[in-house]
């Protein structure tokens, strides 16, 4: 037992009755004779077929303080399959809102062609999302544009892109060139992979298979949105999002866990399972080992124990560099019950051995074009 002595219980007693008259003024309105801050200002900026079906996905949530924009060359998909709060036909007189073919360089020119456009739409943008998938033509040529546009004016910068399927030979090249332009103007970059869509929902139907990639990105951007636009015991803000993103590398994941009150037999288990699903994403195949940062954002129910909240932090450090720069915030919502447990990482510096396979794979299908041209004097011709 920690006290011995009734005086030193009565002391606890008071320090205990004390701190619940804090808690319960903190849980008070507040009024401040400052102006209040702005929000954050999010965009979420889809790019051709792929990221356009991702914006129309995020539009859906109706997410507070996120606009959507949706841009492409295919003026069909942008009018019957897209939902956004901005749409955007790029290059109308370059490609006459037929598509960009495939062709990386068609859909740059695009891009090109729709700058101001493009920059109007981002004009005062804080932080900035782009959606796109690599490989074709629209989505792997106009997203490193729209990155470049919106550093430009002074954005933090977040890319979330999807890479072709291994049997997309043709594609994989300009997918990685692609991608290698777009890590160039993107704070970080988070790459979900088709094949692994195939590894773990092969068996589902090709609609319901293909919108696990689209809830991944979702996920990740509503999970930001909330950390950032959001008050807490222990707060974190836009200045933290961008120190991690700016000082770590540029590959980065974002996972989301929770464990209600009803669903877990004990605190202690809701804590354990939140972390571990956080940590656990299924279409990203993803090593925390030399993890160079970490945004941790925690939501706990009205009764959960304050070791149980240091507990995520410890959990999560451990799986990452013992230099990395770790930053945590505390919100406690009734909406989590008493002891349930949300937690949203943010994790930057990330290695990814799907990205490293996809080169060497580019790199034996230009060892094959060697072989053409030193065996047969043939020239393989690779349009971009």
């Amino acid at each position: 037992m920690l006290f011995t002595s009734k005086k030193q219980g009565g002391k606890m007693s008071f320090l205990l009755k004390k701190a619940e008259e804090i808690a319960d003024i903190r849980k008070g309105e507040f009024t401040s004779k400052f102006n209040e801050a702005p929000s954050v200002k999010i965009i979420v900026f889809g790019c051709g077929g792929a990221g356009s079906n991702a914006a129309t996905n995020i539009f859906s949530r109706n997410m507070p303080g996120v606009t959507v924009v949706a841009a492409n060359t295919d003026a069909q998909h942008l009018n019957e399959r897209t939902r956004a709060n901005q749409k955007i036909l790029l290059g109308a007189e370059v490609t006459k809102g037929r598509g960009a073919g495939g062709i990386m360089g068609i859909g740059g020119a695009a891009a090109e062609a729709s700058i101001q456009e493009i920059k109007n739409a981002l004009k005062g943008s804080d932080l900035v999302f782009i959606t796109a998938g690599m490989g074709g033509g629209t989505g792997t040529g106009t997203a490193p544009i729209v990155a470049k546009a919106a550093k430009d004016l002074g954005a933090l910068v977040i890319s979330i892109i999807t890479m072709p399927f291994s049997m997309e030979c043709g594609r994989i090249g300009t997918a990685i060139s692609g991608l290698a332009k777009l890590r160039e103007f993107s704070d970080t970059v988070t790459v979900i992979d088709n094949n692994r869509i195939t590894d773990v929902f092969g068996d589902l139907p090709c609609r319901n298979a293909f919108a696990m990639a689209d809830t991944i990105i979702t996920t990740s951007i509503e999970g930001i949105a909330t950390t950032v636009n959001n008050v807490g015991e222990i707060n974190l803000d836009f200045s933290d999002l961008r120190r991690i993103f700016e000082t770590g590398g540029t590959l980065a994941t974002v996972g989301v866990g929770e464990k209600n009150s009803s669903e877990a037999k004990t605190e202690e288990e809701s804590v354990e399972a939140a972390v571990k699903q956080a940590l656990s994403s299924p279409l990203l195949d993803i090593t925390y080992e030399g993890a160079t940062g970490a945004l941790v954002d925690i939501t706990v129910g009205t009764k959960v124990r304050l070791r149980n909240f240091t507990r995520v932090g410890e959990m999560i450090a451990s799986k990452m560099d013992p230099g990395a720069i770790n930053m945590v915030g505390l919100r406690v919502s009734p909406d989590m019950g008493e002891h349930g447990v949300r937690v949203i990482t943010t994790i930057t510096g990330v290695s990814s051995p799907q990205i490293l396979n996809q080169k060497s794979e580019y790199e034996q299908v230009l060892e094959r074009k060697n072989i053409l041209k030193s065996k047969l004097g043939l020239d393989a011709i690779e349009i971009d």
